[in-house]
């Protein structure tokens, strides 16, 4: 995937699926039934096979998305969160070795192909831009 077609991205299931398998490290569990017949939803395992996820849309609920920040700020990244007047955000991780530990405040975002309509969605775009610097 480029990234123009990252940029382009809209919010939805195909930047939730990639956020989970190319940023987070997730595989699914595709949809089966017990033996009892009862039908099981796919879910998404993680990295660790230790946490299963039913539902995952981090480009659409905030929940989700704050759970992506979180992982890049246990890899040592500092994320910086931003909106304008306009109700625009955008989101950028700045490495922790880059500025003093999230001790900058007026940190300006002037890139205007990143700004999005909802942090969700800035979160994700953002992480998917990120994530071939963290390989």
């Amino acid at each position: 995937m480029t990234e123009d077609e990252i940029k382009n991205m809209l919010a939805g299931l195909e930047m939730d699926t990639l956020v989970a398998v190319k940023v987070m490290g997730w595989h699914m569990i595709p949809p089966e039934e017990d033996e009892d017949g009862i039908p099981w939803k796919a879910m998404w395992l993680d990295k660790d096979n230790k946490f299963m996820h039913n539902d995952f849309f981090p480009s659409t609920d905030m929940n989700d998305a704050w759970e992506v920040v979180l992982y890049f700020e246990n890899e040592g990244w500092c994320p910086n969160l931003v909106n304008d007047d306009s109700g625009h955000w955008a989101l950028s991780f700045i490495g922790m070795n880059d500025l003093p530990p999230c001790t900058y405040q007026n940190v300006w975002i002037d890139f205007p192909e990143l700004w999005c309509d909802t942090a969700p969605h800035a979160i994700c775009r953002a992480a998917l831009l990120a994530a071939p610097d963290l390989k």
